[in-house]
């Protein structure tokens, strides 16, 4: 069985808000740039459950739920929010699109994921 992988990056040396106190049983989203292959990869991966990691650490399991295409600043702020960190306004999500894809607005999508499992941390 080949694992699934969903990575994330601290910023600053802070992770993500919506990876803080993971619950089974919650949802938590992520915004992707667009790319074919990536395109399709996840879609033929819809219901099936990655390893989500922080700075290449697991830190919980969670299932695929959807992919929802949009524009990066089509996005509303509360998401944003709660996809990045509760003081992120749309300037620094537009930042965040300049520094990850080299333009400030994105078209990609959002992924749905559902926490299955909790990793213990010491």
């Amino acid at each position: 069985m080949n694992n699934k992988y969903i990575g994330f990056t601290s910023k600053d040396g802070e992770a993500w808000d919506k990876l803080k106190d993971m619950k089974v049983g919650e949802t938590f989203t992520t915004f992707r740039g667009y790319g074919p292959k990536k395109d399709k990869w996840y879609e033929d991966n819809i219901g099936e459950t990655y390893i989500v990691s922080l700075d290449r650490k697991p830190i919980a399991k969670a299932v695929l739920k959807e992919k929802t295409y949009t524009w990066s600043d089509e996005i509303p702020l509360e998401v944003i929010k709660k996809d990045t960190f509760q003081d992120f306004t749309e300037e620094k999500w537009a930042d965040q699109m300049e520094q990850f894809y080299g333009n400030r607005k994105v078209f990609g999508y959002m992924l749905t994921f559902e926490i299955i499992d909790v990793e213990e941390t010491k």
